[in-house]
């Protein structure tokens, strides 16, 4: 039953949502200061909480996505390369392929406000992460460009226009392709197929593609801002990975070593080559993470005989290829079993304490590379027929039950999502 109900289609969700009740108002907890925190753990606190502060609303429509600051760098790549071989409307090019690349993303004006409680996990890479929804949005930054130019009294020609559309098209194709390497996935096919695709290869924040990118980038800033946005993103992306506490040492070392000899190679050169170089500098970050991902996808652990395995994949940790998390979904004859755990896919040539930085398991004092939680099969015989539970299953990659933490009862959660042993953004109650 549970591997059915996990493959059908949307239309139970939009079944579901227009019968649910509107949403009750959110009572805000308060929560204690930690005095205990000084020097280096301050800052990682300070940090993470900018990137991964509290709130459904902000975690599922920011931090879930595929950073748009990488976005944003992504496009103004595809722009600068097409302004180059153009030779011409080089601002229009930049601004549109930059507002393409984030355009997708703004199904969060609305994904929270309707089809409670379960607009954000419907609409948040919903239409506008589809082929099909990627072909409208590039569309309509299209006409607002034109639209602002016309205003501004700078019409383009003809041949202009279209390559702006083009641009545009590409551009909101290059979002989808970026969202579905990380392990949130993306259904690009919708209408046609409404399975979920995922990637598995890089954080939804990367700093290595921060620093790389932007120092690639930085010989074309043609004015202030840019200028010192493209150097200023290195020194924060650095200090993400040595003063978070995500980063081991001898990996934010060799991040930094790399940077270094990079710097130092390319002093003398012309800018075009020095960007050559940081842009080889990308790829090899994005390469180490694609091989040692399907490596640590290899060693995967295989379930016992009495087992069945419904869900097996490894979750990658920001800026660093070299440890991986891992996740299982085993079905036994009596109950559900979740293990989480970390996976070295060099463990033969050197080891790390990956367990000890591991994103997903961070504030659980893991001693072991395996948490492991397990679910009697009669709870989820109990909520088989339950809409909210049926209309989950069309979202959630690991579905599971649990307590609530802000009222009595059980809530559907992704265990993708359960970071620092706190229910995620998935957390919606069971019944009401």
């Amino acid at each position: 039953m549970l591997l059915s109900a996990m493959h059908e289609g949307r239309k139970e969700l939009d079944r579901t949502t227009q019968q649910e009740q509107p949403r009750k108002k959110k009572q805000r907890n308060g929560t204690k200061k930690n005095t205990s925190d000084n020097g280096r753990f301050y800052v990682a606190r300070v940090l993470k909480q900018s990137l991964i502060p509290d709130g459904r609303k902000f975690e599922n429509g920011i931090f879930a996505a595929m950073d748009n600051i990488t976005h944003s760098l992504l496009g103004f790549v595809i722009g600068e390369s097409f302004a180059k071989r153009l030779n011409k409307s080089r601002g229009a090019l930049l601004s549109t392929s930059i507002l393409a690349n984030n355009f997708p993303d703004l199904d969060f004006l609305y994904a929270s406000h309707v089809s409670s409680p379960f607009g954000s996990l419907l609409h948040h890479r919903g239409h506008t992460h589809t082929i099909l929804g990627a072909l409208v949005c590039g569309s309509l930054v299209w006409l607002l460009v034109r639209a602002v130019l016309a205003f501004r009294s700078a019409p383009l020609d003809k041949d202009t226009s279209w390559r702006l559309l083009f641009v545009a098209i590409i551009g909101t194709l290059a979002h989808i392709v970026l969202d579905s390497l990380n392990t949130y996935g993306v259904h690009p096919f919708w209408p046609i197929e409404s399975r979920w695709h995922y990637g598995d290869t890089l954080f939804i924040i990367e700093p290595t593609l921060w620093i790389s990118l932007s120092l690639a980038l930085l010989p074309y800033a043609r004015n202030r801002f840019t200028r010192y946005f493209f150097s200023l993103l290195p020194v924060f992306a650095l200090a993400l990975i040595f003063f978070t506490g995500f980063v081991p040492g001898l990996v934010g070392g060799g991040i930094f070593l790399v940077v270094a000899l990079s710097f130092l190679i390319g002093r003398n050169l012309l800018p075009q080559t020095r960007s050559r170089i940081w842009y080889a500098v990308s790829l090899c970050f994005f390469s180490s993470f694609l091989l040692l991902g399907t490596l640590a996808a290899r060693s995967l652990p295989a379930p016992e005989k009495e087992e069945s395995l419904l869900v097996n994949f490894v979750l990658p940790h920001p800026a660093n290829p070299f440890c991986w998390g891992s996740i299982q979904m085993r079905l036994t004859s009596t109950e559900v079993i979740y293990e989480r755990g970390t996976i070295q896919p060099l463990k033969n040539w050197f080891t790390l304490p990956c367990e000890e930085y591991s994103l997903f398991n961070r504030g659980r004092n893991m001693s072991s590379t395996k948490d492991e939680e397990r679910t009697p099969r009669s709870e989820y015989v109990k909520v088989n027929e339950n809409c909210r539970w049926r209309a989950f299953l069309q979202f959630s990659r690991v579905p599971m039950i649990t307590s609530c933490e802000s009222a009595p009862g059980s809530c559907s959660n992704d265990l993708r999502f359960r970071r620092f042993g706190k229910n995620g953004f998935t957390s919606l109650p069971l019944d009401g």
